[in-house]
């Protein structure tokens, strides 16, 4: 938690000394924050994918807009955590994706310590907090909640804890696209630890929850390809490349 606070320190130190935004570049993004008007202070913390996001969790999932490319989860926990902040759905935002992200981290720490050591734990939370990507669970962002649920389901699966398993399972493929893929480890664990039939129902898990997915988008949008079909905005991050290996 005293690498977060130091970190937003950091960050407002910096936009202090050096308030200058590409004011261009705000009106030119597919969406922004706020919507209407010029950028404030605020806006520093809301760009890109966090614009989105807002979006979503503020308007909703509206048909033809590329806002609809972003998966559901993360939007609506954000749109929950906004009745606690007053109606504020970017501070609610920063507040979860720094509790969700710190409850990961110490997810992190927990499943390298009981599968190996508390030194190599230790270790290994100094080079992953360190790593460039990790500015990412600072922000409003999906990282946040798919690193927790993603850590969640490893330590389920390590413990053979079906019942969590299957909650983070189903919830990982409503986060991003790519947690339909816990599929592959889970089993994998199941075939290699030779577990009995009932527990391969978990496999189901990540199935159902993508076909809620789609359930979810068709209801709100009218298609259920409405989140595929605003991916054409962003060509190179299609989900469909994975089935183009060589152009992935």
């Amino acid at each position: 938690m005293r690498f977060k606070v130091g970190f937003f320190l950091f960050v407002f130190g910096a936009l202090i000394l050096w308030p200058a935004m590409d004011v261009a570049e705000f009106y030119n993004v597919m969406q922004r924050w706020p919507r209407e008007g010029r950028p404030n202070l605020w806006s520093h913390l809301a760009t890109w994918d966090a614009s989105h996001f807002l979006f979503l969790s503020e308007v909703g999932y509206v048909p033809g807009v590329t806002s609809c490319a972003f998966y559901p989860l993360w939007p609506f926990l954000i749109r929950a955590g906004s009745w606690l902040t007053g109606g504020n759905h970017l501070v609610a935002g920063l507040i979860l994706a720094n509790l969700l992200s710190f409850i990961g981290i110490l997810l992190f720490h927990k499943l390298v310590w009981v599968r190996f050591d508390k030194s190599l734990a230790d270790w290994s939370l100094v080079f992953f907090l360190a790593a460039p990507g990790a500015l990412f669970f600072q922000f409003m962002y999906s990282e946040p909640s798919f690193f927790l649920l993603l850590m969640a389901f490893c330590l389920a699966l390590y413990g053979e804890r079906y019942d969590w398993v299957w909650v983070a399972g189903f919830c990982l493929p409503l986060t991003r696209a790519v947690g339909i893929f816990c599929l592959v480890p889970l089993l994998w664990h199941l075939v290699n630890r030779r577990c009995p039939w009932r527990d391969y129902l978990a496999l189901a898990a990540p199935v159902v929850g993508y076909a809620t997915y789609f359930l979810v988008i068709g209801l709100l949008t009218g298609n259920p390809f409405e989140g595929f079909d605003a991916q054409k905005n962003w060509n190179v991050n299609s989900f469909w490349h994975i089935f183009n290996p060589l152009g992935f």
